[in-house]
């Protein structure tokens, strides 16, 4: 990263045909890995391969154990494209061909038919029954949560329709409570730092301890700090550095002492730090001397001398507050969350930012707030980090969801767990260096910790796709139902579902034919 530059990524392409043949998918198989390739093409990946039990995905080189049965016992992913699909459909009451956008307006739950948005606003049913989905309202306030986990996850994939490709399911491995403060302060998880050998550090509000834990929330060692803190961040030599109210200079606290680390002009107040691959270091610093108070972000090198001042984004616009900053560790690009813009914004060498907000009627997560409750409407971005594959995080405050975007700052899905809080109210995430998910709360100092085990694509086919499997389970069940309740199960097992639930789906299905 010489001279502070920051390297260009390769562009982005989306999969959306078979990447062994290179044509639509024929009995798409979805590896752990979450690739998916037709049974055919890996049953001749397999055959070519130097061992009969092991199969290495073509896309990311990982090696798979091939299940009892072969490739075919591999989970089927229902949510991709097939060549047996039909192109062309119809609305269900008057036979007009649908559109992308009439395709989303409406599907009965009642009788399964796919609608346009005038026929699906005067159909009904004498029964009024209603099982699930939800025409689109783009100034609903959200989702109800009382439901089960598996109602979540279907009332979420027919609102992403053409906003997103996937749902991320995240299945909750640890949780530990950490220190109470004294009333009436809120237990409030400002900053969450992973470490290579799987600890946390973990500031709690402004400290005055900055405290490690294990991931079963075993505190190792804490660190008294006298002072507010304002952020923290890891050294690669393993201590911590550290930003204090009213100080222009980042500290360093090693084995036991602090220092005065880099310095900045009296005219910047330092705010959020974080500690590049490179050893470089970035401050991110309020400007005094300006009417507005903007940002501006200073590049330190390894010798902690300023290289590089940041101070505008796109089209010659200040930054305003900073409040989170991140970098890609696959592609270095510096990702921050500018508060004043409400966006996030990629910064990327010889090239303007690239920016990300969130799509028009988008969900929300319905935590409890009215629905004349401002935190529910627009995007408020509030954090967030990046994965080994490129992935970039961010938990978005006014919806409470946490967005996966790639690094073209496109929205490649949102993270869903398996939790009955579905990870409360965020304050803080962060990823470790094996892409879990760890996530400190707001209110409640409750840290959570999730494997980020499944991925559901292409969520623009759910209605047809998902109609057309449940369609055959149920064609099964009528000849005697050889292997459902297996594939059932294998699926609810996948997906974080509830086996019953799931079961029960079906069976409804089967019974009002």
């Amino acid at each position: 990263m010489a001279g502070g530059k920051i390297k260009i990524p390769p562009p982005y392409i989306e999969q959306e045909t078979c990447p062994i043949c290179m044509d639509n998918y024929k009995n798409p198989k979805i590896l752990p890995c979450s690739h998916t390739m037709c049974q055919e093409c890996l049953e001749k990946l397999l055959a070519n391969g130097y061992r009969s039990e092991v199969l290495v995905c073509p896309i990311c080189r990982k090696s798979h154990q091939v299940p009892d049965g072969g490739v075919e016992k591999f989970l089927p992913n229902y949510f991709v494209s097939t060549s047996s699909e039909q192109s062309v459909t119809t609305c269900h009451v008057c036979d007009n061909i649908l559109s992308d956008f009439h395709k989303k307006s409406g599907r009965c739950s009642y009788c399964n038919g796919q609608m346009c948005a005038g026929c699906y606003k005067n159909h009904s049913h004498p029964e009024n029954e209603i099982r699930g989905f939800q025409q689109e309202d783009e100034y609903s306030d959200g989702l109800d949560l009382d439901g089960s986990h598996r109602t979540t996850m279907h009332n979420l994939m027919m609102q992403l329709q053409g906003k997103a490709q996937s749902i991320i399911t995240g299945s909750m491995r640890h949780s530990f409570q950490c220190e109470q403060q004294q009333a009436p302060q809120q237990t409030k998880i400002t900053r969450i730092l992973a470490t290579n050998d799987n600890k946390l550090w973990i500031l709690v509000g402004n400290g005055p301890f900055i405290i490690k834990y294990d991931y079963k929330g075993v505190e190792l060692d804490r660190k008294f700090v006298d002072g507010i803190l304002l952020d923290i961040a890891l050294h690669h030599d393993g201590y911590l550095l550290m930003i204090l109210e009213n100080y222009n200079s980042v500290m360093s606290y090693n084995e036991s002492q602090i220092r005065e680390y880099v310095s900045a002009a009296e005219s910047l107040c330092p705010r959020r730090i974080l500690m590049l691959p490179t050893g470089f270091l970035l401050v991110t610093a309020v400007n005094l001397t300006s009417d507005q108070r903007n940002h501006v972000i200073l590049v330190y090198n390894t010798q902690g001398s300023i290289i590089n001042t940041i101070q505008c984004h796109q089209q010659s616009v200040p930054f305003g507050p900073i409040i989170s900053l991140a970098c890609n560790r696959k592609d270095l690009h510096i990702c921050i969350v500018d508060d004043k813009q409400h966006c996030v914004l990629f910064l990327r060498e010889g090239s303007s930012p690239l920016c990300y907000t969130r799509p028009n009627g988008f969900p929300t997560r319905n935590r409890g707030g009215g629905i004349t409750d401002p935190r529910y409407r627009g995007f408020r971005p509030k954090c967030l980090s990046c994965d080994s594959k490129g992935n970039v995080y961010v938990y978005d405050d006014a919806s409470g969801m946490i967005h996966v975007l790639n690094s073209s700052a496109k929205l490649l899905g949102l993270v869903l767990t398996n939790d009955e809080e579905l990870s409360g109210n965020p304050n803080s995430i962060t990823i470790d260096n094996q892409d879990r998910l760890v996530i400190g709360d707001e209110l409640s100092g409750k840290v959570r910790i999730y494997e980020i085990d499944a991925n559901y694509n292409n969520l623009g086919q759910v209605e047809e796709d998902t109609g057309a499997f449940f369609a055959s389970l149920q064609q099964r069940l009528n000849n005697g139902g050889d292997g459902v309740v297996q594939e059932l199960a294998d699926l609810s097992n996948s997906m974080n579902f509830n086996p019953d639930s799931l079961m029960n789906l079906v069976l409804d299905g089967h019974d009002s034919h």
